[in-house]
């Protein structure tokens, strides 16, 4: 196929553009320099406005020069490329009609392979095809003629290992929430994130028992603080009673012993009214003293209280 560029000729011959650059460029300096730091008034903006269009105008004549020159110059070189290409072209239609042949061969190809790479997918997946369906772990590399089905079954049973082993580890950990973990390894094959996920959960988990077993001592001390001012204010309910109780008890001793001072004075009042020629041993026996034998049960705190009182009527008593 060597041939074409072996009698192709291309002949190039150097020439240059020649003008007369320095004089030109020496006329422009010579002209334009009066122009510099020009200052105009408002009187001679007009005259300013028409300087600026004849500057204008020769510029563009001189660029006009400049683009015919390069169109004079190009002439050569566009036919060329003009021929040229329609050479180049003449390679096209059998590039395309062999090409469509090779692509659609490389495409039957590649079927093929994918066909293989199903298979084989299905032969050693095994349990793991939950967690890695075929298109998820699919690589185009593998659809290569230069990547071999030996390539392409390490390559898998690499990922299913690393799988098992990731799953395998999930599922051992002491986690009510491990399903949960699982379904999150499906999504983004990520054992760390699952790990993660487990002991996120574990580590709120635990301050949430925290809290509540702190909650519910709390409760039982303000329970227990509950039953020991109920039982407090219980006694103070049991003393007041018990204090009306010894008050009205005490009324009743005082009321009696003013009933016994009352009646022992009415006794001696009728000894002293019988007549004195009566024998006045004979007019006290009827008051006489007699000695009485009593077995109290009471309180320390009562029993000063009945002998309060028995010194207040001037009874004699010997306490046991």
């Amino acid at each position: 196929m060597n041939e074409v560029n072996a009698i192709i000729t291309v002949e190039q011959v150097p020439e240059s553009i020649k003008f007369n650059y320095e004089e030109v460029k020496a006329h422009l300096q010579e002209i334009l320099k009066e122009y510099h730091g020009a200052v105009f008034t408002d009187d001679s903006i007009k005259m300013a406005k028409t300087i600026v269009a004849e500057l204008r105008k020769e510029q563009k004549e001189l660029d006009g020069r400049r683009i015919t020159a390069k169109k004079e110059w190009m002439k050569p070189f566009d036919e060329f490329e003009s021929k040229a290409k329609e050479l180049i072209k003449m390679y096209d239609e059998p590039i395309f009609f062999i090409d469509d042949q090779v692509k659609g061969f490389e495409e039957r190809q590649k079927a093929e392979k994918k066909d293989k790479i199903f298979k084989l997918y299905e032969d050693v997946i095994g349990d793991m095809k939950e967690y890695l369906p075929l298109e998820k772990i699919y690589n185009l590399k593998w659809e290569n003629a230069t990547f071999t089905m030996k390539a392409v079954k390490e390559d898998l049973e690499q990922v299913i290992t690393s799988t098992t082993q990731a799953v395998a580890t999930i599922s051992a950990m002491n986690s009510e929430v491990v399903d949960k973990a699982l379904e999150q390894f499906k999504n983004d094959l990520s054992i760390t994130n699952a790990i993660a996920f487990i002991n996120n959960y574990e580590k709120q988990k635990a301050e949430i028992l925290e809290k509540e077993k702190l909650r519910q001592k709390e409760e039982e001390e303000r329970k227990r603080l509950e039953e020991i001012e109920k039982a407090k204010q219980e006694e103070r309910l049991k003393m007041a009673a018990e204090h009306a109780a010894e008050e009205e008890r005490l009324e009743q001793i005082e009321q009696a012993r003013e009933e016994g001072k009352r009646a022992a004075e009415v006794e001696l009042l009728s000894v002293h009214e019988r007549p004195v020629d009566d024998d006045l041993e004979a007019a006290f026996e009827a008051v006489d003293m007699v000695k009485a034998v009593f077995t109290v049960f009471a309180t320390n705190e009562e029993l000063e209280q009945v002998e309060i009182y028995l010194n207040s009527i001037g009874v004699e008593y010997k306490r046991s």
